[in-house]
């Protein structure tokens, strides 16, 4: 993979740049070397932000979010779930947004709540409880239902 991105920064492949430093990033991950996968995540992901890319940007985020939880790290975690959601639900990613409902699920369950709810106490019927947006009421009903590969790492 360090080969695959030094070929992909020769040729000024912003998209094989960014995917190149979130497969090294994996590996780092595999090898448990936590804070060099969290550096490579950041790194891929200021790539993609510029460049515009949503589903790369969303598992870069989403897999900084698994990090910060495996640190405990749960406001960020959830802050970053929130972004990575947004972007799943533009492109209209249903297993992407199902993986990132799961995940906040698990942050919430952490936080010592048993369940993460659409619908209960104080929030508006149909909001997702604990997210920002006020107005994001479900996530997109358009989404295809297929996705290539698996895990946290496969945009």
């Amino acid at each position: 993979h360090a080969e695959s991105l030094e070929i992909n920064r020769r040729s000024g492949s912003l998209d094989g740049v960014g995917a190149s430093l979130n497969n090294l990033a994996n590996i780092a991950l595999d090898r448990d070397r936590p804070r060099e996968a969290t550096g490579l995540y950041e790194r891929a992901l200021e790539i993609n932000r510029p460049a515009g890319h949503a589903a790369s940007q969303a598992v870069n985020l989403f897999n900084l979010a698994v990090l910060a939880f495996r640190d405990d790290d749960l406001d960020r975690a959830r802050r970053l779930l929130h972004e990575s959601l947004a972007l799943r639900e533009g492109i209209d990613d249903r297993f992407g947004v199902a993986e990132v409902l799961a995940q906040l699920a698990r942050v919430s369950v952490r936080e010592g709540h048993p369940q993460l709810r659409r619908d209960g106490p104080g929030s508006p019927e149909g909001r997702i409880a604990g997210d920002p947006d006020p107005h994001r009421t479900s996530p997109s009903q358009n989404a295809p239902s297929w996705r290539t590969g698996s895990g946290p790492s496969c945009p």
